[in-house]
């Protein structure tokens, strides 16, 4: 049976970015391993990409997830555990979901780190596949080895199908619809509509692959190698029909660029163009198939997996090793086995690169093909030198010649140099046609006319010159160790150094462009510009030393070759430079991860720069030789996809996610995180933030530490950006929630705010008891001093006073009423009856004054006991109520007032009945002064006592400070009745605590 085989491949779900260079061969990129040494677990079988950027690896220990730095044995975060360990085929979906099939049987479901698990019959999954109407296919060694998943279930549909073998392996639907699955005997296909799969009566086995280029062809393996598979085909193939004869195949793969790889055991092979290739006749098929094997750095093992990822890289897999192939900004030149200290280079006229290796042969490199160039008999060139006119010079250890094409021309060297082998350091064509030659050890040499001159050496200058370059004007540059340069032009020579402001230590190389002129070496490199140098200041304070080459590229930047790597300066930083020399350069720097596998030779051979016919730009390093194209410089601008691995909270662990619960007294918290940039991993860079701060540049570091949480909700984001510069700038999120322990709630808050008010007023109480303590000490003193002087005043002077008085008196009376004499005695008898009852008004009131505070009822019945004593009346005072202690700012004022209105009633009213009423209620406090006296005049009510004691209106005042309510009115049985009011609040002590005792009472 023949079949017309067309189109098939499962396009992979990736972005366009990235890809491999189909100019390079397989050599050209880089290739990378990982092992058990790197922490790559055993028994890999199958390999997938899901749209978070992470490489699955399906092994017989369960599944296992690579961000291309960590592998990590993933299980799920919720939902049930995986049914089994030995997985054996994965399929990504569009949609973030992972497949996953088992070796005894089962199918899960893994999406947002929750799986799934369906039941399946027994019997090893091989292979999973989406056809084109979305339903997915699998196949296997399970009854009828073919099922679908329908309504949310696999049923098995091999039997009604009409499929025999007792396996299925591998899967694809072309894009007609058509399922083609490979057995064990054939290869079958069902096509779309049909009711019945059909055997094509090709005969496979089980290590049979399928594949479909990108034109459309499509290729098969089986155990003799690689066919295609066309209408003409016969079931059984010749050997003329193979596009490549190996070993069994262990994979077939068409990259996005159309190359077709074949991975057979331990052997990679990698074909640009296969249908192109195959239309070669047989016998030149091989020339165009390339190799890379365990000696190149493939790791040992027969390949189960292979995958083309979303950034055009190619993986591999055995069962103990994983294999990386990727583009890199720099292509590596395949110099085969030659071997030298330093390559120097020169372009060829008509296209291609001459590299001189130190053998008497050259490489000539042209369309990425090596070729010898044979060299004169018995020499060793090492240095090359294309002069304008197109004549390429060659010198080696006194040896110089100069060729044309391919053919060469030995120029005798000066007098001894053969002999001593002088080796050639630089050269230059001057602008009269004469070559300019710097030899170790000799000097400068001019050749001209066949005739060698020798220029003389300068004073203080070392003997060889480092480096020769002719600028525009025709002037040579000769550059010296120890930071000379010597300018030869016509019959002068100017010459420069530090003392000029070159600071680039040794020159090691000149290199010049339009009217600048750019010398480079040992610390950095300066433009010639206006009789001054100018440094160069790399942004950040990078210091860029040892370089040996500057080179220009066509698109306007500049390119350093040096110790630290390439350096390239855009034309828009050169610019800025050339605006405002104090500008910061920003540069890009390769290094290894770019294809820039070693660093610049020094000092010789110089320079190690050189700029091709085709516009690519090739620097000689330290065992290698790398170009790269200028306008089209490799880099990958898909931006790395950022998640959140793990969090980290004491013994609190979660897988990945966007929202953690932490404990209330959870305070730190580690959070994991990566970006999946498999390409250069190891130049990811990350930035994060916490509750939209300021992003925090933390470079490569994956973890995040936060300590000294606080409460409440918080928004952790990180961001990344790839090893090329393209940020993520979306990033992932990591909602954080801590509940607040009591400690930290606003009613803690309250609680300490209210406890610090009372602490305060506390505080103030307590200080103002002890004032109150030492004013009512400093009072009683003075109370007690009073009282003492009262009675001293009493006892002695009022009492020898009257004694006096009453001796004047009895005079008085034995005189004549009509003597002036004794009316005058009269006067003065009656004055110092007047001037006594002063000083009795006086004594009383010292005596008033020191009355104590403690008992209101007390000190009123004391006052108007003595009031009785001076103008008699009868006295009652009565209490109503529980007494309770006055406050003393109260007590002061309603002692006053009450102690007014005894004094009016005593005094001035004549009374004979004096009455007092205290009552404490619990609302306000009352007392009442009544007497039956001739009552109190309304005018008296207007006007203020003259006397200095408190009148009416003073008595007003205190009642109005204590906010109480002071009447007074004429009792309709005679006399007066005043009546205070004052709120409880006010009037009355508050009756301390034990512990308010013990701080205001035993404590103060």
């Amino acid at each position: 049976m023949k079949y017309f085989f067309v189109f098939l491949m499962l396009s992979l779900h990736v972005s366009p970015a990235g890809a491999l260079d189909p100019s390079r061969t397989i050599k050209q990129f880089d290739h990378a391993s990982w092992t058990a040494r790197q922490g790559l677990p055993g028994g890999i079988a199958a390999l997938a990409q899901t749209t978070d950027g992470y490489l699955w690896l399906a092994t017989a220990n369960g599944l296992v997830r690579f961000d291309g730095v960590t592998f990590e044995r993933f299980q799920p975060s919720s939902g049930p555990p995986f049914p089994q360990k030995d997985v054996t085929a994965l399929l990504a979906t569009s949609d973030g979901g992972l497949w996953v099939g088992y070796r005894l049987g089962g199918i899960s479901f893994l999406r947002n780190g929750v799986l799934t698990n369906y039941k399946f019959p027994e019997g090893t999954v091989w292979d999973l596949k989406y056809a084109p109407d979305g339903v997915l296919w699998m196949s296997g060694g399970f009854r009828g080895c073919l099922a679908r998943f329908e309504h949310g279930s696999w049923r098995s549909v091999g039997l009604e199908l009409g499929y025999t073998e007792p396996f299925a392996f591998r899967l694809l639907f072309d894009r007609l619809g058509n399922l083609w699955v490979g057995g064990i005997r054939t290869v079958w296909v069902l096509e779309k509509g049909a009711a019945r799969i059909v055997g094509t009566g090709v005969t496979t086995n089980d290590a049979t692959h399928l594949t479909e280029a990108s034109d459309g062809s499509l290729w098969w393996a089986d155990e003799a190698g690689v066919l295609p598979l066309l209408k003409h085909l016969a079931p059984v193939a010749k050997r003329d029909d193979h596009l490549i004869l190996g070993a069994p195949p262990r994979g077939l793969l068409v990259d996005r660029d159309g190359a077709l790889w074949y991975f057979a055991h331990e052997e990679v092979l990698r074909v640009p163009s296969p249908t192109a290739t195959w239309k070669l006749p047989p016998s030149q098929r091989e020339s165009a198939v390339q190799h890379f094997i365990a000696t190149d750095g493939l790791s040992r093992g027969d390949v189960v997996a292979s995958l083309e990822d979303r950034e055009g890289n190619i993986w591999i897999a055995t069962a103990v090793s994983l294999d990386r192939f990727r583009m890199t900004t720099f292509s590596p030149a395949l110099l085969g086995h030659a071997a030298a200290s330093g390559f120097s280079m020169s372009a060829k006229p008509k296209g291609g690169m001459l590299i001189s290796t130190g053998s008497p042969n050259l490489l000539l490199l042209h369309d990425g093909r090596v070729s010898t160039v044979p060299g004169p008999p018995n020499t060793a060139f090492d240095s090359l030198y294309e002069a304008p006119n197109g004549i390429i010079w060659a010198g080696g250890k006194g040896q110089l010649a100069y060729f044309q094409g391919t053919r060469y021309t030995v120029v005798p060297l000066p007098a001894g140099f053969k002999e001593n082998r002088r080796n050639t350091q630089a050269m230059t064509l001057g602008p009269d046609g004469s070559l300019w030659l710097s030899t170790i050890g000799r000097g400068l040499f001019k050749l001209k006319n066949r005739q060698w001159t020798e220029i003389p050496q300068l004073d203080d200058y070392p003997v060889t010159a480092v480096c020769l370059y002719t600028d525009s004007q025709g002037q040579i540059w000769a550059g010296y160790t120890d930071g000379k340069v010597a300018v030869y032009a016509a019959n002068t020579v100017k010459t420069y150094s530090t003392t000029d402001g070159l600071t680039i230590g040794n020159v090691m190389t000149i290199y010049g462009k339009d009217s600048n002129i750019w010398l480079a070496g040992q610390h950095g490199i300066n433009l010639f510009r206006n009789g001054h140098f100018l440094p160069i200041r790399f942004e950040g304070g990078t210091e860029v030393e040892g370089i040996t080459g500057v080179v220009g590229g066509v698109d306007g930047s500049l390119w350093l070759n040096s110790m630290s790597g390439i350096v390239r300066i855009s034309q828009k930083e050169l610019l800025s430079f050339l605006e405002f020399p104090d500008h910061p350069v920003a540069f890009t720097n390769y290094d290894y991860l770019d294809g820039v596998d070693g660093t610049a030779k020094q000092l010789r051979p110089v320079p190690s720069t050189c700029l091709g016919t085709d516009g690519r730009l090739w620097f000689s390093l330290e065992g290698n030789v790398v170009s790269v194209d200028p306008l089209h410089p490799y880099s990958d601008t898909l931006v790395p996809p950022v998640s959140i691995v793990r969090t980290i909270s004491g013994s609190q662990r979660q897988q990945g996610g966007d929202f953690v619960s932490l404990a209330k007294t959870a305070r730190d918290l580690e959070i994991d995180y990566t970006a999946t940039s498999l390409a250069v991993p190891e130049r990811v860079k990350f930035k994060y933030n916490l509750d939209n701060g300021t992003f925090q540049d933390v470079g490569k570091a994956r973890q995040a530490f936060l300590t000294g949480l606080a409460p409440g909700r918080h928004t952790f984001r990180v961001i990344a950006s790839n090893g090329y510069g393209a940020w993520n700038l979306t990033g992932a999120s990591l909602v954080i929630f801590r509940p607040p322990v009591f400690s930290e709630t606003v009613w803690f808050k309250l609680l300490c705010l209210l406890l610090a008010t009372f602490i305060v007023g506390a505080l103030f109480l307590i200080r103002m008891r002890q004032m109150l303590l030492k004013a009512q000490l400093r009072m009683s003193e003075r109370l007690l001093e009073r009282e003492r002087i009262a009675r001293d005043l009493h006892d002695t002077l009022l009492q020898g006073f009257q004694g006096v008085l009453l001796r004047f008196q009895t005079i008085a009376k034995r005189g004549k009423a009509d003597d002036i004499t004794h009316r005058e005695l009269e006067d003065t008898v009656v004055r110092a009856d007047r001037v006594l009852a002063e000083a009795r008004d006086k004594v009383w009131q010292l005596r008033s004054a020191s009355r104590p505070y403690d008992d209101l009822a007390s000190s009123l019945s004391a006052t108007a006991g003595d009031l009785r004593n001076h103008w008699g009346a009868t006295f009652s005072l009565q209490v109503t109520g529980t007494p309770r202690p006055l406050a003393s700012g109260a007590f002061e004022e309603i002692y006053a007032i009450a102690q007014e209105a005894l004094v009016n009633a005593f005094r001035h009213a004549s009374a004979r009945v004096i009455e007092v009423e205290l009552q404490f209620n619990q609302t306000e406090f009352r007392i009442r002064v009544c007497d039956d006296g001739h009552g109190l005049p309304d005018q008296a009510k207007k006007r203020h006592d003259q006397t200095k004691h408190w009148g009416i209106i003073g008595m007003q005042e205190r009642a109005k400070k204590l906010g109480g309510r002071l009447t007074w009115l004429n009792r309709q049985t005679g006399g007066t009745e005043v009546q205070l009011s004052v709120p409880a609040g006010v009037s009355y002590r508050a009756i301390p605590s034990r512990w308010k005792k013990f701080i205001g009472g035993e404590w103060v």
